[in-house]
């Protein structure tokens, strides 16, 4: 047979280790939702550089369609964010079209690679 003290002590064991079982659960999840979300802003900010960084090689071949010799080195106001046509150099027959684009923590280079009549020959993110 069991006495009272021995009762009231398996009890509070119980209870003590369903108490740390439960906080270990809870707190696993909410590390589980904080770095989900962290990813996710991540990627969305990541998707935002990229298409800034677009805007302004769009921006680039714009500028090389009136003048040739345009070289780039200017920043670009896309909405309210900003890009910078690093550059764009011949390159034998072709030119090369640097653009580079930072939200926040997030940043994005292109390059592009068009022939004389501004067809794409290479486009890679670096």
């Amino acid at each position: 047979m069991i006495r009272k003290s021995e009762q009231g002590y398996i009890a509070l064991t119980t209870a003590v280790i369903l108490g740390v079982t439960l906080l270990v659960a809870v707190l696993s999840f909410a590390f589980m939702i904080f770095f989900s979300k962290e990813s996710a802003t991540q990627a969305i900010l990541k998707e935002d550089s990229y298409f800034a960084a677009r805007a302004c090689i769009e921006q680039a071949l714009i500028n090389l369609t009136v003048e040739s010799s345009y070289s780039g080195g200017e920043d670009i106001s896309v909405s309210s964010d900003q890009c910078t046509i690093s550059s764009v150099t011949p390159d034998g027959s072709n030119y090369l079209i640097i653009t580079t684009a930072t939200i926040e923590r997030s940043t994005t280079t292109l390059e592009l690679t068009v022939d004389g009549m501004l067809d794409v020959v290479s486009f890679v993110e670096r």
